[in-house]
């Protein structure tokens, strides 16, 4: 579409006026540009040599676990919980700071959706049942701690007095939020 938009930026973050992007996960495969320019751009007055220098870390779900599907920012995939399948884990790159929203809805069948945010070692950040309505799940604005893998359960409420389990199709989504509250 021949529109760019402008991912990361920085201007004296390597100190003495030098510019430093650090630890940035692209978000999806394709062609990226980097642009060097200066301070100010066009209307800016400094002018000098520069070296620019770019270096791959590597691929970020290195450490994830293996065949657990990717779910990147902006994307829905639907699923099924069932008595065989009670829960799918979902794993995303996420940096710290950024700010989600990650949603799952009942598409059919009974199901009452739990949602939960994992850490790297699937440990607990947050989690939700009913935030979204009809029984459906929400974590909202959630602001990550770390730069990382970070995983999301989708799962069913079993309520703790006992009860059939639910079961059916779901969508889910993820979404990082640039939005003030």
């Amino acid at each position: 579409d021949g529109k760019r938009a402008e991912l990361k930026a920085d201007d004296d973050g390597a100190g003495q006026k030098n510019s430093q992007i650090e630890h940035f996960v692209l978000p999806d495969d394709g062609t990226y540009y980097v642009i060097a320019t200066r301070y100010q751009r066009d209307t800016g007055t400094s002018a000098g040599p520069y070296r620019l220098t770019l270096t791959r870390e590597g691929d970020a779900f290195a450490g994830a676990l293996p065949a657990v599907p990717r779910l990147d920012f902006g994307n829905a995939t639907i699923g099924m919980i069932t008595g065989e399948t009670p829960e799918v884990l979902y794993a995303f790159i996420g940096s710290a700071g950024d700010t989600i929203t990650a949603a799952m809805l009942r598409s059919d069948g009974n199901l009452d959706p739990l949602l939960m945010l994992l850490d790297q070692n699937q440990n607990v950040l947050a989690q939700d049942d009913d935030s979204a309505g009809s029984q459906n799940a929400r974590i909202d604005r959630f602001t990550l701690p770390y730069t990382g893998i970070y995983y999301l359960r989708a799962t069913r409420y079993t309520n703790p007095a006992g009860g059939t389990p639910t079961s059916g199709s779901y969508l889910i989504t993820l979404a990082q939020r640039f939005d003030t509250p």
